[in-house]
């Protein structure tokens, strides 16, 4: 609804008396008006500033066609851009001068968000003061500076007397849809597309470089360029429009200017863009948003280094350390109650045994026993056995226990990096490399963030030479597989599918991720103020909810790598986890090894003293 109106017209001291009653009835809608003398226009006088600079977002502008300086004052309005959706346009030409006005407005700058209602007195009708009759024309023009054509279509019959004007007639379908249906299709126009690729020189011909933005082969190859160009391809059939390519290999240099931002922006040398690309603060002077996309990741990749740490913990993990002391407690306890029995055993019931067991071999019996490996030596008594018994079912159960979920634990996820974070990576020994794509050049060098001008330091600027730092990304996804612990930054719709097709399933699982840049949405851009906004949104509605969209994304996008190792798949347990039983028996056995030297030596020193007693004792029986 109109909030204000701007009347345009002669003198005010010439036929005030319209311009009165005008006023009247726009008073009683509560609709402010302001009235110009036009015929005053300044040659170097700014429209927008001058005429038509309110705070209200939809202004009606009445015009008078027949003024002195009409034709002076609508050119300046179409040199400034005001034929547009936010100026609701009556244009009333008393004499009925059709040719005159289409002539006139044949060559304006307007496009389909034009409003303009050409109002003029029905020439077949002889009209007097008391009945009038009027025919009304929708006017606008696909894009004058895009090849457009203007169109000006039939829309009302209206009769007007002094009690009121009410419609007579349509003359076309025009009242049957919206405005924006009825200028569904642009087929006489060509809009420029600023056309990103990063894969191929812009040297090369332009044939080539649209064959590979068509094609779905090798999709690891400018993945988010192509997959922008196979939506605006399907926008552009929904249009019913031309396109005509200007080529750029980046987003933009800095953050506003340059590439596809500098085109759709400052230079307006472009009117939608063929790539998604991040919305920034900066950004949104220039260029608006349409349509998201999908999400933008880029990630630093890299399998887990097989020195990153041996993990004895997973041994311990099932308990905690009250229970294990509990249960070394009741190990002890038992081993006592074991000797206990077989010392009443062998003194008091004197029941057969070759030998008494100490209480070591007692707490021995007891540790076999709960470790399911049974005994060689069985109480004979009823107490004992029900003893032996007892502890037999309690180990038997946690023994259970225990070794499911080690079992668990050791076939569950591969061992992780503990590094999760990239001040964590920028901190370690990690070798690394990066994907070589223009907007990640541009993000390390204008990203403030200190975690990123701590990688930038302490990965980049310390090599011999840095632009080794960049490697493609077939060898640098090679190297991540065939070198565990190094780092490569990739994009998640260049690398997936390519990790996909080369890596095995634990490969892909073993794999660790850390962002390398916050996780954004990707959105389809055009111009601030362009006149196609509005349009572009109501197709690409069309084209997502009829599912191109999504098929789109089934093809282009991927938001993580697929784990199936939790399905059946057969798992290897590593040296991380082996390592410690292999230290530990290994630690043992020296352990062993180093008590049995001193029981050797322990014997050959009792041996030597007792023979030196008896050569005492002999030489004292000789004296």
């Amino acid at each position: 609804m109109l909030s204000s109106v701007s009347a345009l017209a002669p003198k005010a001291n010439s036929g005030a008396q319209p311009q009165v009653k005008l006023s009247d009835l726009l008073l009683k809608e509560n609709i402010y008006a302001q009235f110009w003398k036009i015929n005053d226009v300044q040659e170097s006088e700014v429209m927008a500033e001058s005429y038509f600079k309110h705070l209200s977002p939809l202004v009606g502008v009445y015009f008078d066609f027949n003024c002195l300086k009409s034709e002076e004052f609508l050119r300046k309005v179409s040199e400034q851009k005001l034929f547009r959706q936010h100026f609701h346009w009556l244009i009333y030409d008393e004499k009925s001068d059709f040719a005159k006005f289409h002539s006139l407005f044949e060559n304006f700058n307007m496009a389909v968000d034009a409003d303009v209602t050409y109002a003029f007195p029905n020439p077949a009708i002889v009209n007097g003061p008391q009945n009038m009759s009027y025919l009304t024309y929708d006017v606008y023009n696909n894009g004058l500076y895009l090849g457009g054509k203007l169109n000006m279509t039939g829309d009302e019959e209206v009769n007007c007397s002094p009690k009121g004007c009410e419609r007579k007639r349509y003359l076309s379908t025009l009242h049957e849809k919206t405005r924006n249906e009825n200028r569904w299709l642009l087929g006489d126009i060509t809009m420029r597309v600023a056309t990103v690729t990063t894969y191929l020189p812009l040297t090369t011909p332009p044939g080539k470089i649209l064959d590979f933005l068509a094609s779905d082969d090798n999709k690891n190859r400018d993945a988010i360029a192509r997959f922008g160009y196979a939506y605006i391809m399907i926008l552009k059939d929904n249009m019913g429009c031309q396109y005509t390519h200007n080529y750029t290999n980046t987003w933009s240099v800095t953050e506003a200017t340059g590439g596809v931002v500098g085109q759709l922006g400052m230079d307006q040398s472009a009117d939608i863009s063929s790539s998604p690309f991040l919305i920034s603060k900066l950004r949104l002077h220039y260029v608006k948003p349409t349509m998201p996309l999908g999400n933008f990741r880029q990630v630093c990749i890299f399998r887990t280094p097989r020195n990153a740490g041996i993990r004895g913990e997973v041994y311990l993990e099932p308990f905690s350390g009250r229970v294990w002391l509990i249960f070394s407690g009741i190990i002890l306890l038992i081993g006592f109650v074991l000797w206990i029995t077989f010392v009443v055993e062998y003194h008091q019931l004197r029941l057969y045994l070759n030998f008494l067991p100490s209480l070591l071999s007692s707490c021995l019996l007891a540790l076999g026993s709960a470790c399911c490996q049974g005994s060689f030596l069985v109480p004979k008594s009823t107490g004992g056995r029900m003893t032996f018994f007892s502890l037999s079912l309690l180990t038997f159960i946690i023994y259970n226990y225990y070794t499911s979920i080690v079992v668990a634990i050791l076939l569950g996820s591969p061992v992780k990096s503990n590094i999760k974070s990239l001040a964590q990576l920028a901190e370690s020994n990690l070798d690394m490399a990066l994907e070589p794509i223009p907007y990640t050049k541009a993000y390390l060098n204008f990203s403030k963030l200190p975690e990123i001008r701590s990688l930038v330091r302490n990965k980049i600027q310390t090599k011999k030479d840095p632009k080794s730092i960049w490697l493609p990304i077939t060898d640098g996804v090679r190297r991540v597989r065939d070198e565990p612990g190094f780092v490569y930054v990739t994009e998640s719709y260049s690398s997936y599918s390519l990790i996909e097709n080369t890596y095995t399933a634990k490969e892909i699982c073993d794999l660790n991720e850390i962002l390398f840049r916050p996780q954004e949405i990707l959105h389809e851009h055009v111009n601030r103020n362009s006149s196609y906004i509005e349009f572009i949104r109501y197709k690409q509605v069309r084209i997502f909810e009829s599912g191109v969209h999504r098929r789109l994304q089934g093809i282009w996008v991927r938001t993580r790598l697929p784990c199936y190792l939790s399905s059946g798949a057969l798992v290897q347990v590593g040296l991380e986890y082996t390592a410690p039983l292999f230290i530990m028996l290994a630690c043992v056995y020296g352990l062993v090894f180093m008590l049995l030297v001193l029981e050797v030596l322990w014997h050959k020193y009792l041996d030597n003293m007792g023979l030196m007693a008896r050569i005492r004792g002999a030489a004292m029986g000789n004296e």
